[in-house]
């Protein structure tokens, strides 16, 4: 069950609301049948307020606040038993690192069998494109007929009503009598049908009565009380206007079960509450009884047309005598009940938009017996611990730069070919080429790479709605100018080619609304595009170093611009005003004369931002340089905290809640408490290289990094 409210959480928004309509659907259907045997004026009131809310439901999905249901993943690995004897520690060493599968250790031969994973999921993506194309394209074609279909209807009924008669002066005047009876009415358009038909109420802004010839004879005087009667009761609940947006609701849904029947439902308890209405002035239920009896037997075989509301529809008029003869009360609903079914029915509408399902971690591993201490020492509560899940190997490629999707289950890796990862020369000239790979987050599993003629990367991001991917980067034929791309992330080309940058671009992120896209790169060139037009629509005055990372708070009113020399740059989202500078390029050590920062990003709740890089001195050699990770109070303007570990610190990210801050180094990974500031893990990686990139998944523990040379690695906290 979790599975499918995990894939339930992750589907577009169309199909995310024609979830939430089925569900909305599903229990106004049971009521429905629940209220059969009850006062009809509940089910009028219950499917008008179901169509009201099938209309609404959007609106309030887009425009309302959210509120998270949380459901726990069953899918998180589970922790390995660890049994052990506590003793005092002698030096500071990583947790022991469980034996897992590697991607690299898995036999492949299966799989290749049917052709390489990339490939396979290209005929995947591409069936799935294709049949999403064709099933849109069949829904528009059977709506169109569906809606041509209605309003031919609609002009055959004015035609029709354009050739009725006026009605005799006595019918009139028997009609404005029970007019001003049932609904103080003081004026009601009545006509005689040309041809024989059932008495039926027509027409949206000037309904009309239209009764048949036969009927306005003076000896069927019974029968034109009763049709006068039923027709006003119509004409007064406006189940007229009603069942015209039933019809319409029922052409864009006809592929759904559940609405199939959402008019006729509607009808059938409009006609109850009718007749009952009408049996009260035309000589009691037994009366009326006869009558309808007599009117369904003159008229056997009529087909009603969908534009109005008939007084008789043959394969329903066994129900309504048998209605009618149960004495149902159908009486007037107190204001005190309708009023508080409507704000019940709004609370339920405003709670089934705004809810957003969210997958949320599982149960923290709790303490067991399985863990043996020695008698007498002190309990000591567990340490978060971090376990690896997959190696993702890129063979002659250097990864340079790494996100997750929205919905963490894909991972998409960007860098460039590089057959030596200390040959740099092809590097600094310009000449390598780029490469973007995209994974399996789950399974480890490559999915693809991306095609086309590209220079290096050396940044990437998601796109809020996951479509597309930003790269920031190089060109491939002036490698000496920077270059913005925009990629399709199912056909895994590029879609755009935004220009603007004199020089390489290190970095780009989305606006939380998807709408903006910042780069920055050398020169201090930071530049705003609009993302859905394509095009730049705001360059910022040059900051005074390399821009080394741009980044958007999460509420997006801020832009982050992350300097070389050490300066955060906090710019107002619109006016792109520098509102407040964050200040880090004093160094701490007098024997250092500057900070080198080369990563920066905000908090998942936009209070603080954690920054990367490491002291510097030209006099130094490069591995004497110590690392600085420092985590800053954005209200404040504050140094709240700074960490200190390894040397040559590159990439840092905040995790998901918030709650830890992974740090990458020269050939080494540390995470650590962002609330304490204490360390708990620590692994040397043996790589003789600098960590490129750091990023955590926007939904779960899982983190990535890349350890600058030609693998990332997948891990996850597995939290206190």
């Amino acid at each position: 069950m979790t599975a499918w409210i995990e894939a339930f959480a992750e589907l577009p928004m169309i199909i995310y609301v024609l979830g939430k309509l089925t569900v909305l659907l599903g229990a106004v259907w049971v009521i429905h049948f629940a209220l059969v045997r009850r006062n009809p004026r509940w089910r009028v009131l219950l499917w008008r307020g179901l169509m009201l809310g099938m209309i609404l439901l959007p609106v309030v999905e887009l425009l309302s606040p959210s509120w998270n249901l949380s459901i726990t993943s069953t899918s998180a690995p589970t922790p390995t038993r660890i049994e052990s004897t506590v003793r005092p520690e002698t030096s500071q060493q990583p947790f022991p690192e469980p034996t897992m599968p590697n991607v690299a250790d898995v036999d492949i031969s299966a799989i290749t069998k049917s052709g390489p994973p990339s490939q396979s999921f290209d005929r995947l993506n591409w069936f799935t494109s294709q049949l999403m194309t064709c099933f849109i394209g069949f829904w528009a074609i059977v709506t169109f007929i569906l809606s041509v279909r209605r309003v031919v209807g609609s002009i055959l009924v004015r035609r029709t009503i354009a050739r009725a008669n006026p009605i005799p002066v006595t019918v009139r005047s028997l009609f404005n009598r029970l007019a001003i009876d049932l609904a103080g009415l003081q004026k009601v358009e009545v006509k005689i049908a040309p041809d024989d038909c059932s008495p039926y109420l027509a027409g949206v802004l000037r309904p009309v009565i239209v009764i048949p010839r036969r009927m306005a004879e003076s000896s069927r005087r019974d029968e034109l009380r009763a049709a006068a009667a039923h027709e006003l009761a119509h004409l007064f609940h406006r189940d007229h206007l009603w069942s015209q947006m039933a019809g319409w609701l029922s052409i864009p849904l006809w592929f759904h079960p559940l609405v199939w029947k959402l008019a006729a439902a509607h009808a059938n308890a409009c006609e109850t509450v009718a007749d009952a209405v009408a049996a009260g002035h035309s000589g009691g239920r037994q009366a009326y009884s006869h009558t309808l009896a007599r009117i369904a037997l003159t008229h056997f075989g009529y087909a009603a047309n969908p534009q109005y509301v008939p007084m008789f529809r043959t394969s329903k008029i066994t129900r309504r005598l048998r209605s009618l003869h149960s004495g149902l009360n159908a009486g007037q609903l107190t204001r005190f009940r309708i009023r508080s079914t409507i704000v019940i029915g709004i609370l339920v509408l405003w709670g089934l938009g705004s809810m957003r399902v969210v997958v949320g971690e599982p149960p923290n591993p709790k303490p067991n017996d399985d863990v043996k201490r020695d008698v007498g020492s002190p309990a000591t509560p567990p340490k978060p611990q971090v376990i690896k899940l997959h190696d993702l190997i890129h063979e002659n490629e250097r990864a340079e730069a790494i996100a997750f999707n929205p919905t963490g289950e894909l991972l998409v890796t960007g860098g460039w070919e590089s057959k030596e990862p200390e040959d740099f020369d092809d590097w600094e000239n310009g000449l390598t080429p780029g490469c973007m790979r995209l994974w399996d987050v789950k399974t480890g599993r490559e999915l693809g790479r991306y095609d086309g003629d590209f220079g290096a990367i050396l940044g990437v991001a998601f796109s809020p709605n996951g479509r597309l991917i930003a790269t920031a980067g190089r060109m491939a034929d002036k490698p000496k100018i920077g270059s913005v791309k925009l990629w399709d992330v199912n056909t895994k080309r590029i879609k755009a080619s935004l220009l603007g940058h004199a020089n390489w671009v290190l970095s780009t992120a989305f606006s939380p609304d998807g709408t903006l896209l910042a780069s920055g790169g050398f020169g201090g060139d930071v530049k705003i595009w609009d993302v859905a037009a394509e095009k730049l629509i705001q360059t910022l005055p040059r900051f005074a170093g390399t821009a080394e990372a741009v980044t958007f708070s999460p509420d997006g009113k801020l832009l982050a611009i992350g300097l070389r020399n050490g300066i955060v740059n906090l710019c107002n989202v619109g006016s792109w005003e520098v509102v407040a500078t964050l200040d880090g390029s004093t160094p701490i050590e007098d024997e250092y004369d500057s900070y080198y920062l080369r990563d920066t990003q905000f908090s998942p709740d936009g209070r603080a931002i954690v920054t990367a890089g490491h002291l510097y001195n030209k006099g130094k050699g490069r591995n004497d340089r110590p690392g600085r990770v420092r985590i800053w109070d954005v209200a404040k303007r504050d140094l709240t905290m700074e960490l200190s570990t390894g040397r040559l610190q590159s990439s840092a990210a905040f995790s998901h809640r918030g709650q830890y801050v992974a740090v990458g180094s020269m050939s080494r990974l540390d995470v650590w408490n962002a609330q304490s500031g204490k360390q708990f893990y620590g692994e040397n990686q043996q790589t003789g290289s600098s960590s490129t990139a750091m990023s955590f998944s926007p939904v779960d523990s899982i983190f990535a990094y890349a350890d600058g040379v030609r693998r990332v690695r997948i891990f996850r906290v597995i939290e206190e």
